[in-house]
């Protein structure tokens, strides 16, 4: 068999690309042993304080030491830090929590503490939710919204591994703790808000439990649906509900504003029937000493009696009403009516008109027909009040 060979493995070329250079890497070991060398050669002749040295070696030794300050000053200022107003600073040294500073200008050593700042005022969001178990065994999508801040920094710091998980896990338990002590129908209708102050109370006594230094702000449900298959079915039921509602508010609302007005008729005509219990009374008892007092004249003259009280009940029933007054003697006479002072333009009639109302007999010689008025019969009643005939 015939060997095949690479151009750099032929004899007398040896340009493998993988081998060594002829001029290899300079040794570090020895360079790094001369550096410390004149090093320590150079700070020997410093404190001997002998001036037989070198101008070089003093110049070098002045170098030295102005870098040494300047870096010891840079070490200074680096551990300079500031707290913004906002912030709340926790200082470790070599790991362990030394103290906690507040907003301002601090110092820590670089390298020996370390400084973690967290905002302590910012209101931050986790969201959680899933597929969850109801008390009446259904399943429902529900999502809540937690708004958190970081009250205690040591806590949140050293307390838990992941503080944030720590939410997450509290979250979640106490989201599916009361979802699980509801039913479907309370979560997806009327019990959202009483389900996140649930939760929300019960996230408070975790995370006080586990101290991890979280305080809960609020909790709100962004999302409460029912499965797929039935969501159509639980819109209609919600929708009816809504309207059950809507019909229940709105009847609750005539109901307020009827409310009133019939209990302010019903005192009027309460009222009214007290000032009409009192007003019939009151004439009642008129009538009954007007009476007492009409009878001993009754008794004494009852004819004479009884033609005044008729007198007077026609002058009272006949006061506010036009009269016409005809003699039934007088068959021959052809009545004239004056219609236009009757009737007038519509109106009731005046005193005037409806105190003289005559009737003739155009056809009949002689003086006019007895004219009969409101006075006459006033005489009419006087007479009989005198002469009793």
């Amino acid at each position: 068999m015939t060997k095949s060979y690479m151009a750099w493995n032929e004899p007398g070329k040896n340009q493998d690309p993988w081998g060594k250079r002829n001029d290899g890497p300079p040794d570090l070991d020895k360079i790094l042993g001369d550096f410390i060398k004149k090093f320590s050669n150079m700070f020997s002749n410093v404190g001997s304080g002998s001036g037989s040295g070198s101008p070089d070696m003093k110049l070098g030794s002045l170098g030295v030491g102005i870098i040494v300050l300047i870096l010891l000053a840079l070490y200074c200022v680096s551990g300079f830090f500031v707290v913004q107003p906002e912030e709340t600073a926790v200082v470790t040294r070599f790991g362990a929590m030394h103290r906690i500073v507040d907003p301002g200008i601090h110092w820590a050593p670089k390298f020996i503490e370390r400084v973690t700042k967290i905002n302590t005022s910012i209101i931050k969001h986790s969201k959680h939710g899933g597929a969850m178990l109801t008390a009446d065994e259904n399943i429902v999508q529900i999502e809540i919204a937690v708004q958190y801040r970081v009250r205690e920094v040591d806590e949140f710091l050293f307390n838990a591994v992941d503080p944030l998980d720590s939410l997450y896990q509290a979250s979640e338990s106490a989201l599916r703790y009361v979802v699980g002590s509801s039913t479907l129908d309370h979560v997806l209708t009327s019990g959202r808000a009483q389900i996140a102050t649930d939760v929300k109370r019960h996230l408070d006594k975790t995370l006080e439990r586990y101290k991890i230094g979280i305080e809960i702000s609020d909790v709100a449900i962004k999302l409460a649906t029912a499965p797929e298959q039935v969501k159509e079915a639980f819109d209609d039921v919600i929708k009816a509900r809504e309207e059950q509602e809507g019909l229940i508010n709105k009847a609750k609302a005539y109901a307020n504003e009827v409310e009133p007005i019939a209990i302010g008729k019903a005192r009027r005509m309460l009222e009214e029937a007290a000032a009409y219990k009192a007003e019939a009374v009151l004439l009642a008892e008129g009538d009954v000493a007007r009476f007492k007092l009409i009878l001993p004249e009754y008794k004494a003259a009852p004819k004479v009696t009884r033609t005044r009280l008729y007198l007077e009940a026609m002058e009272e029933v006949f006061s506010n009403t036009s009269k016409v007054l005809i003699d039934s003697g007088g068959s021959q006479n052809l009545m004239y009516l004056p219609i236009d002072e009757l009737i007038g333009s519509g109106k009731e009639p005046t005193f005037r008109q409806r105190r003289t109302i005559k009737y003739t007999d155009p056809k009949v010689r002689g003086p006019e027909a007895q004219v009969l008025s409101q006075d006459n019969l006033a005489n009419l009643r006087n007479r009989y009040r005198k002469g009793g005939n």
